[in-house]
């Protein structure tokens, strides 16, 4: 009886396409406070925001959440992002503040190839190769 075999190497594959050069990202600010705020992000041009995708998490106990992020399970708790030129826009419901929160943005431009499948904070950090 005579079975092939495989080799442990092969020939050399074709480049492979560039990592996440082109997503830009924040490190994790928690400097806000009060229930509004405004976020200085020089990036957020008019060409970014006609183009690109820009996502905003905030982050509590370990915890990550995609903007805007509403509790529906009774709390009435809510934080909204808005997106405007040069900054970004944070708020949450009185009772709260937003300095018990961290934020961060992403920015993937518009020739980044994504599937169309919604993606959580893991994948996309996982995706892109950004430190959670």
């Amino acid at each position: 009886m005579v079975l092939p075999a495989c080799t442990k190497t092969g020939a050399t594959g074709p480049k492979g396409a560039t990592g996440n050069a082109n997503i830009q990202y924040s490190a994790w600010d928690s400097t806000f406070s009060g229930t509004y705020a405004t976020w200085s992000v020089p990036a957020l041009t008019p060409g970014v925001l006609d183009s690109s995708i820009v996502l905003v998490f905030v982050r509590q106990n370990g915890y990550v959440y995609q903007l805007p992020y509403d509790n529906v399970n009774g709390s009435g708790f809510y934080i909204n992002d808005l997106l405007n030129t040069g900054i970004i826009t944070l708020s949450c419901n009185s009772g709260y503040n937003l300095n018990q929160f961290a934020f961060r943005y992403m920015i993937a431009p518009g020739n980044t190839v994504i599937t169309g499948l919604p993606m959580d904070y893991q994948s996309l950090t996982s995706r892109f190769g950004i430190a959670p």
